[in-house]
Order: structure tokens, then C-alpha cells, then sequence
């Protein structure tokens, strides 16, 4: 028996459906898995936010130029849409 093609997949609903119930599935298991393991070891994690901490300030000081290179893109996207599809904005 062969695997289904890509365009099988995406005509077919009950691929689909199998397909994403079986990749969600798969996370939820290595998640549940991961927290009983956590919670077996003893070991508490808590939610720290601390945005004056030296190493938060240095990360968004470095990170800064990702995220105006994501900006850009975005409104690069957004000009080359409304370029190829004259009237949808």
C-alpha cells in the first residue's frame, strides 16, 4: 500500500482529520508525560518577570533588530498582496 499524496490529503477530509487529531494527540501525550515527570521530581517552577534584570535588558536589546526585520516583512507582505490583487484594499 502506498502513502497518500499531498493532494489526497488535502482533498480528503478524513485524512485531514487524522492527520491533525494524530499530530495533537502526540503533543498532548509528550505534555502529559513531561508534567508527571515534573511534578514526580519535586522540582517548583514559578513565573519570574523581571524586565530590570541584566540579562532580560541585554536579550531585548539584541533581539531588537528581529523584530523590526518581522515588521518590515509584514508590511512588505501587505503592499506585494494589495499590488498582485488590484481592489481587495
Amino acid at each position: 500500500m502506498k502513502p497518500p499524496t499531498i493532494g489526497e490529503v488535502a482533498t480528503n477530509h478524513s485524512l485531514r482529520l487524522l492527520l491533525g487529531l494524530g499530530s495533537t494527540s502526540g503533543i498532548i501525550a509528550m505534555t502529559l508525560f513531561m508534567v508527571i515527570a515534573l511534578s514526580r521530581s519535586g522540582l517548583i517552577l514559578k513565573w519570574n518577570l523581571d524586565l530590570n534584570h541584566p540579562a532580560v535588558r541585554k536579550l531585548l536589546k539584541l533581539s531588537g533588530w528581529a523584530v523590526g526585520y518581522v515588521v518590515a516583512n509584514q508590511i512588505s507582505l501587505i503592499v506585494i498582496k494589495n499590488l498582485a490583487s488590484p481592489g481587495s484594499g
